[in-house]
Formats: structure tokens, C-alpha cells, sequence
């Protein structure tokens, strides 16, 4: 897998398959031969009720796991796919949410199992943990 200089953190999700990455704020990470690359921070947009940043809707769960089943079909076995977004804490949260629920409703991991991989290295996602899996649960 060819890895772009300004991913900042990447993790396997689905072993040789999905990666979750974090990248420097307001790049854009371009494919390679190997890795397809997307983003979904400006496509599916939370809209708030007060001040809060989150958890997407269930239409963007839907959404959200209709955009991956398509590419998972479209590169498997021909490219590696990587899920990036922002170092932005809301839009990061909410990217670690809609994965972690794509990992709940489609590969049938436990909501501590789907949310396991994003949780390591001592990424930042930790302060947003508690509601990520209270929205999961």
C-alpha cells in the first residue's frame, strides 16, 4: 500500500482491506495504483439541534455503509481502500461513528469490537468514546 505523507495516523479495519487514517488539516490524500482514498466529511454533514457536532443521522449510517459496500465490491482484491478525514475532533468522531457502525451492522462486531481499532495508539478519539459508544449500544 502506498501511504500519503500527510496521513497522520493510520488503522487496519478489515485486514488487508479497509483502513481508517487521519490526515493533516484540509488535504486531500489523491489514489494510488494500490489505495483508493475517500473521504466522506463534506459529504455527509451532521445537522446540529443546538450546539452539539454529532452522531450523523441514521440516513448517513445508511448512506454511509452504501458508499463502502460499493467500493468494497468495486477494489477488493485490486486496490486497498482507505477511509480518511480531518484531524477536525467533530468530523473525526463522527467518521469513527459511521464506521464503527458499518463494523456493528455488516461484519457483526460487538459495538467494543468495532470501535476497537480506531481506539489504539493513543488517538484522541478517547474524549468522544463515551458518546460514539453510547450511540453505537
Amino acid at each position: 500500500m502506498t501511504r500519503s505523507p500527510d496521513i497522520l495516523f493510520m488503522t487496519e479495519y478489515i485486514k488487508n482491506v479497509l483502513y481508517f487514517a487521519t490526515v493533516r488539516q484540509g488535504k486531500l490524500v489523491k489514489n494510488t495504483v494500490d489505495t483508493h482514498y475517500f473521504c466522506i466529511d463534506n459529504e455527509l454533514i451532521y445537522e446540529n439541534y443546538y450546539s452539539d457536532f454529532g452522531p450523523l443521522n441514521l440516513g448517513c449510517v445508511f448512506k454511509y455503509c452504501t458508499i463502502l459496500n460499493e467500493k468494497l465490491k468495486l477494489y477488493f482484491n485490486k486496490q486497498v481502500i482507505v477511509h480518511y478525514t480531518s484531524v477536525e475532533p467533530n468530523k473525526k468522531a463522527n467518521a469513527a461513528f459511521v464506521l464503527g457502525c458499518y463494523g456493528v451492522l455488516y461484519l457483526n462486531l460487538s459495538p467494543r469490537d468495532a470501535l476497537k481499532p480506531l481506539l489504539i495508539h493513543g488517538q484522541s478519539y478517547r474524549y468522544t468514546t463515551i458518546t460514539i459508544c453510547a450511540y453505537i449500544i
